[in-house]
């Protein structure tokens, strides 16, 4: 983990206010076709996705000087050009854990007491990333 990624409407629409409130935010995530134009130097960079159903990875519509690269996916996921990259097993660990990399050890540290209720009860974060 190298960063804090804020994403949604409201981060396109006020990011320079959420950048006084949240310092520690590197990045923001905008859709490529808001009622403002279209994006410019969208970065979609090193994220693992899981899909249910088929979904389309990144529509550029008309945005321009896009960075998509080092995304890995498990599911059905459609996309144009590069920057996406099918894994062949589960969503869990082997997709994105690299333990040489301090930064994923001290999220694991982190989310290791962490839960959300799913269908009634709690379950672990770790169990539903498929760390455990």
């Amino acid at each position: 983990m190298k960063g804090l990624v804020v994403t949604g409407c409201l981060v396109q629409r006020y990011a320079d206010e959420m950048r006084k409130e949240l310092p520690e935010m590197d990045r923001t995530i905008v859709t490529s076709d808001d009622w403002r134009g279209y994006a410019d130097s969208t970065a979609f960079v090193h994220n693992y996705i899981f899909t249910e159903e088929p979904n389309i990875a990144f529509d550029a519509t008309k945005s321009t000087r896009d960075i998509l690269e080092g995304n890995r996916y498990v599911g059905e996921l459609s996309f144009t050009g590069n920057g996406f990259e099918r894994f062949d097993g589960t969503f869990g660990r082997a997709l994105w854990y690299d333990p040489e990399d301090e930064n994923w050890n001290r999220l694991v540290k982190f989310l290791s007491d962490k839960t959300v209720p799913l269908n009634g009860r709690e379950v672990p974060v770790l169990q539903i990333i498929g760390y455990e």
